[in-house]
């Protein structure tokens, strides 16, 4: 009995791998094809990824893919380019995220470039650590930063404090390997609102962490010129009741992670944020808070 058990585990995988499906995206396709083949490629990575189904690879072939939005994967799928990080590029265009992953899927030999978020994870936001990405270039992305406080100008009125910024400026969870994150950036800390008379200005709020990465694990993996993000500006008072600093984020390189081989090189922490301004005609402040700890890795 659990020869024969065995043996049917071993056929559904081969069988499961037999009928995994390829799916090809070029400049040159349309998304009405079928992306079955390189003469029928999709135009887009969203719609090959929509066509597949889990055991499937989505290849991509040379070109800078600007996105509109971020691309979605939920399914346990590969998505690999043809000839490397080199010449195929996804480009959020400082507007978007790049990647939104939820899925056990891999993610291999891109450059992943100047994504954007409101929240976490400016290059890829993986929602767990099933995610890997490997053999990819990671560069210019950035985590969104805290909003601003509200302001309160009547009199009396306190400002709110402003709020933390959020982490992973290049990538938020997963497991990262064999990849290079450069001058990716966590979110700031919102300023805090200003006061009005006899009123307390806001706190800014704390910097984001891991510039480049923030998660559990990264192999093989340099790290060069990431920071994580600054604290916000407390709010301005007409009294001495002004806003504190904000903290900056700590990580500059990596946070809450473990590194296995890799390197670090000039990566910073965020800094404190200033105090808020008592009185604007002079521009007299009291200090700022702490900036963040551990340029290369923190937490």
């Amino acid at each position: 009995m659990e020869k024969k058990f065995i043996t049917g585990v071993v056929v559904l995988w081969v069988s499961f791998v037999a009928n995994a499906t390829n799916f090809y995206v070029s400049f040159s396709g349309d998304d009405a094809n079928s992306g079955l083949d390189w003469t029928n490629t999709k135009k887009t990575i969203q719609a090959a990824v929509n066509a597949t189904v889990p055991g499937d690879t989505v290849w991509v072939t040379n070109g800078i893919y600007i996105l509109t939005g971020e691309i979605t994967v939920t399914n346990k799928i590969s998505i690999r380019s043809v000839n490397g990080s080199g010449v195929t590029v996804v480009d959020g265009g400082g507007i978007t995220r790049c990647f939104n992953l939820s899925a056990a899927c891999t993610v291999s030999d891109l450059t992943i470039r100047n994504g954007c978020a409101s929240g976490h994870g400016g290059g890829i936001y993986c929602a767990n650590n099933l995610p890997v990405i490997t053999d990819c270039v990671i560069i210019s992305n950035r985590a969104g930063n805290g909003a601003s406080g509200v302001s309160a100008p009547g009199e009396g009125g306190n400002g709110t404090s402003g709020q933390t910024g959020f982490d992973g400026g290049g990538m938020y969870q997963g497991v990262a390997s064999n990849c290079t994150f450069i001058s990716n950036r966590a979110g700031y800390g919102g300023p805090g609102g200003s006061a009005g008379d006899g009123g307390s200005g806001g706190n800014g709020g704390k910097g984001g962490n891991g510039g480049g990465f923030f998660g559990d694990n990264v192999y093989a993996c340099a790290f060069t010129g990431n920071f994580s993000g600054d604290g916000g500006c407390g709010g301005d008072a007409p009294s001495s009741n002004v806003g504190a600093g904000g903290n900056g984020g700590s990580g500059g390189g990596i946070f809450g992670s473990i590194a296995i081989g890799c390197t670090f090189t000039d990566n910073q922490a965020g800094n404190g944020g200033c105090a808020g301004v008592i009185d604007p005609s002079t521009r007299y402040s009291t200090s700022g808070n702490g900036g963040g700890f551990g340029g290369d890795g923190g937490g």
